[in-house]
């Protein structure tokens, strides 16, 4: 019966005695139309009599009968809405929560976009709680259907092994060159969870590196950053190579390499990472436990694929994610055992389960994927971690919102054990996609569709029907062919008559030879009761449902595993976690886009200029460290080196940083480092160093607010001096700062502009709010290297390259195999260097030059800082990957990127400040501006002048930084009693009741 005819056919009557009679009220006209609606539900619209005859009766006030006031109660109450006496109103729509007048209003609540989707969602919602467990006919063509995808997308043995032959020859090639490293497959080209075109991840695996725990080295080696440059030269030179680019996503190098004739392949190389070699490693050893296990993962993998929700640039889960997911639920069902990085060494522990069932349930992994999809679309992901250790770990209900945790065991990084994957807005979609999939594979489907679209509670059977369906049961012994079947009921939906279903699929040839063979068929009556809603959608009863999945042998189901038959009407949403714009992805946020600076007028007055040296003259003048600031200083230093010295006998206490380095204000911090003779005791014993020396710091009364930053990546112990209010903080193996300062003091000597220009490019950086490092901002030592690099890369340098004069007059100083030799005889440089003295600009002429050097000249994307080398140095050629746009080689230690803690964003809002300065004091010069400042050092100093933009407001409301939150602030622990030592302070120290100090 068509559709169309079928629910107007209760309609239809209504109009024509409406239209017969004498009377016809605009309300009942309104109803009547309310019911001819498209989407007005079946059964409203086959009920439109009652409902009339009840707006009847709400309008004459005469009593109506028994059996329509009932009716039309359980008709509406199918709706969810209730009839309530009590109420003015007379209705209540208890899904909506809203107050109903008449039925008029209620059928137009009810056909109203609003009220049809929360029903929808409660349907789907009830369907999957009460979808029965499938058949073994039904898991049998879920199992198919997998088992094709996994071979069809699912990375080969050919392909691991062309892989696996590729690295072997190129391992030849690096041992042919005495380059002490070996290149390893890792992620899914070893796991083989991944796809025929999944990214070839290579990595570097250093034979040097004999550390039993390499992490614990604040610094890279020298060997392992020369063997990192060598590879990348071997690469670079290889005649195979195509091209090089770089992802700062994945942080791997890639390198497209010539193959055959007509093949390339690209690898991703990146440095040697444990935690994702034992990553890789455990999840091998879950594959060979059981090969179902590989093929849950790559459904599920290509599941995320198809509904955009594998790509973590997006918002999206990353593969090791999906992997969890799939591991932690057969963890649940005790189908795999627990594992952890201790049993994972275990040779027995990776061993094959052995388990039979697998053998011979030919549908088990059908019901393992409906299972998992149940499971997910089921419990709240939010509130547990998600892991694959066996750990059942439950969050704190003061931090579930509403995201999917995955924990990652092999990250030991402080605080990101477990780490948030998604957003909000990704948790809800795909809490939504594992609904509609588990819906897809859960309800029994043929070549014509699926046999019902929901399932109906049990007080809605009033308005089910019994539908006569046809099953085929197969019998041991000869019985009467199915053409002499007379006892069959007629069947009411024929696209579900087996035997034509038996036709669509094997052909009329072989599905008669199909019923003709043995065991022989025989098809019986089964009753259904179900509803076919307005759209002719089968919704069936709950007590019926599971006759529904009995009826037909396993290939007669029909399961596809493609694009778009997940996504219905939801789309992956679009959210931007840099900006948290829901309009733009993060890879077309325009705060991550960076454009290269354009070159402005280089005609500057000589009264701009000249206005300009007198800002930067005044300004030393007021900031610069004197001798009684260096004084304060160094007796603070004596107050600290005896008891820390009672302790340590053979170590020292050394300043370093701002205090010691020649670009130091009244007001800088005061960095200290605790230099100790035992190399072995100061590398792996850092923590409990520094544990003791917070405790001496307790015992002084002269300091407070001492707390120990046990995560920073060189552990350091910080504190305020009371009498001077001056912050400082201490530290333990640090050699290298202690030699950077001395040098950067060195080159500070040279010529007196150093001074005059670097305190005021530090004073505008800070008043910019861009020169914390704990604020996500570049450290002052950074900008400071940025300053000597633009100075020794001028036409006639003001700052020679004091590391190179060294190397021609004297021999190298190694310390971890790194030289920290320079020359420091400044008073002899002109001596060495032919370039003393031949610059002669100005003050003004250097400092423009500068913000043009860094917002026009240039190249951020492709070069690096260096002080070490005059020629340029690019980011490709010392292997650093990252999302910074800056990058700083440290002079001495130039294995390390001094940038490489600033985010892209961060790096961005640095040089677009660095442009607004050089817009600023480009700009011409007015003398008017003295009508509104005192002068002109206050004018160039004014935030609202200089800034680019508005600080970062991410941040902790207590102290200031963004790497703390409020209940972890080392200043709010004086409550907890712990790691914060707060005494009594004047007056004009003293802080909020909530602030530690």
């Amino acid at each position: 019966m068509e559709i169309d005819s079928y629910v107007l056919k209760g309609t239809g009557k209504i109009r024509r005695g409406l239209m017969d009679g004498d009377k016809e009220s605009p309300e009942e006209a309104d109803i009547f139309d309310l019911c001819r609606r498209p989407d007005c539900p079946r059964d409203i619209g086959f009920h439109c009599e009652a409902l009339m005859n009840y707006r009847s009766f709400e309008v004459t006030k005469k009593p109506v009968s028994e059996e329509v006031s009932k009716k039309v109660h359980a008709l509406l109450s199918a709706h969810f809405v209730e009839v309530n006496t009590n109420s003015p109103s007379g209705f209540c729509c208890s899904m909506c929560h809203y107050a109903l007048k008449g039925v008029k209003d209620c059928i137009k609540h009810i056909t109203g976009s609003g009220h049809q989707s929360n029903e929808a969602a409660y349907s789907m919602k009830f369907t999957a709680e009460n979808l029965p467990n499938p058949s073994e006919a039904h898991c049998i063509s879920v199992s198919r259907c997998l088992r094709g995808a996994v071979e069809r997308v699912g990375i080969s043995k050919a392909e691991i092994l062309r892989r696996q032959t590729l690295l072997g020859e190129l391992n030849e090639e690096l041992q042919e060159n005495n380059i002490e490293c070996s290149l390893t497959l890792h992620g899914s080209s070893t796991t083989t969870l991944g796809f025929q075109d999944s990214d070839v991840n290579v990595m570097v695996v250093l034979n040097c590196n004999q550390e039993a725990e390499p992490s614990r080295r604040p610094y890279p080696s020298a060997e392992e950053n020369s063997i990192y440059l060598r590879v990348v030269d071997f690469f670079q030179s290889h005649p195979n190579t195509l091209k090089i680019s770089t992802c700062s996503v994945t942080k791997q190098m890639l390198i497209q390499l010539y193959e055959s004739e007509n093949e390339t392949i690209t690898i991703g190389l990146s440095k040697e990472s444990k935690p994702r070699l034992d990553m890789t490693n455990m999840l091998t050893g879950f594959v060979n436990m059981s090969p179902l296990v590989r093929h849950l993962v790559v459904a599920l993998r290509l599941w995320a694929k198809y509904i955009d929700a594998d790509d973590d640039r997006k918002e999206g889960l990353p593969p090791f994610a999906w992997a969890t997911l799939v591991i932690f639920f057969l963890q649940r069902t005790k189908f795999l055992p627990p594992m952890n990085p201790l049993t994972l060494q275990k040779p027995e522990a990776c061993m094959p389960l052995g388990n039979q069932r697998e053998a011979l349930d030919e549908g088990l992994l059908g019901r393992l994927w409906i299972d998992l999809l149940r499971f997910y679309s089921s419990e709240n992901l939010y509130s547990f971690v998600i892991s694959m250790t066996g750990n059942s770990l439950e969050l704190d209900h003061r931090v579930k919102d509403r995201k999917i945790t995955i924990e990652d065991p092999f990250n030991k990084t402080p605080g990101k054990k477990s780490k948030i994957q998604t957003s909000p807005h990704m948790y809800e979609y795909i809490s939504k996609m594992f609904m509609s999939a588990f819906l897809y594979f859960g309800i029994p489907r043929t070549c014509d569709g699926s046999m019902y679209e929901a399932i109906l509670p049990a007080h809605r059977q009033d308005i089910c029907s019994p539908f006569v369906f046809h099953q085929v049961l197969q019998q041991e012994s000869a019985a009467k062919d199915v053409s002499e079947e007379t006892t069959l009921d007629e069947i009411d939906y024929p696209k579900w008559n087996p035997v034509n279903l038996a036709v669509k699929v094997k052909g009329e040839r072989e599905a008669r030879e199909w019923l003709s063979s043995k065991p022989t068929k025989k098809l019986v009556s089964v009753k259904v009761r179900m509803f076919v809603d307005h759209l002719g959608g089968a919704n069936v009863l709950e007590q019926d449902v599971r006759l529904l999945d009995q009826l037909f042998p396993d290939w007669v189901y029909e399961y596809k595993f493609e694009r778009g038959l997940f996504f219905g009407k939801l789309k992956p949403p679009i959210f931007c976690k840099t900006c948290s714009s829901r309009q733009h992805y993060v890879n077309d946020c325009p705060s991550e886009k960076y454009l290269p600076g354009t070159s402005t007028d280089n005609n500057v007055d000589f009264s701009s200029a000249r206005v300009i040296q007198e800002v930067m003259e005044k300004n030393y003048d007021l900031e610069a460290l004197k001798d009684r600031d260096f004084n304060i200083r160094m007796d603070i230093l004596s107050k600290l080196k005896e008891p820390l010295l009672q302790i340590y006998p053979d170590a020292a206490l050394e300043l370093f940083g701002s205090s010691v380095n020649g670009f130091g204000t009244h007001y800088s911090d005061i960095d200290m480092c605790l230099l100790l003779d035992d190399e072995d005791y100061r590398r792996n014993n850092t923590l409990a160093v520094m544990s003791k020396v917070q405790k001496t710091l307790f015992r002084l009364r002269e300091f407070q607010v001492v707390y120990f930053v046990r995560h920073a990546r060189i552990p350091i112990v910080k504190f305020r001096h009371i009498p001077s209010n001056l912050d400082g903080d201490i530290s333990s193996c640090n050699t290298f700062a202690v030699r950077n300062s001395l040098m950067l003091r060195s080159y500070a000597d040279i010529d007196p502009r150093v001074k005059i220009i670097g305190l005021f490019w530090k004073r505008m950086l800070k008043i910019c709010d861009v020169s914390c490092a704990a604020k996500s901002g570049l450290s002052s030592y950074g900008f400071s290297l940025m300053l000597i690099h633009y100075f020794q890369q001028l036409e006639h340098p003001v700052l020679p390259i004091l590391q190179q004069l060294q190397q021609q007059t004297r021999s190298a100083i190694m310390f971890d195999g790194w030289d920290l030799q320079y020359f420091g005889d400044v008073n002899n440089l002109k001596d060495v260097w032919e370039g003393y003295g031949q610059n002669r600009s100005s003050l003004g002429e250097l400092w423009l030059g500068l913000l043009r050097y860094y917002s026009e000249v240039f190249d951020f994307e492709s070069h690096v800082i260096s002080i070490r080398e005059s020629r340029p140095i690019t980011k490709l050629s010392k292997f650093w990957i990252s999302n910074s746009l800056i990058s700083i080689e440290d002079p001495f230690l130039f294995g390390h990127n001094v940038g490489s803690c600033l985010s892209r964003k961060n790096s961005i809002r640095i040089l677009n400040t660095i442009r607004k300065l050089r817009d600023v004091f480009m700009s011409q010069v007015d003398s008017a501006v003295l009508e509104t400042y005192k002068d002109w050092l206050s004018y160039f100093t004014d935030p609202k002048i200089v800034q680019y933009q508005e600080a970062s407001k991410s941040k902790c409301l207590i102290c200031g930084y963004t790497n703390t939150h409020k209940p972890n602030c080392p200043q709010r622990r004086k409550k907890l009693k712990l790691d914060v030592k707060v005494l009594p302070t004047p007056d004009k120290l003293r802080f909020d009741e909530d602030i530690a100090v």
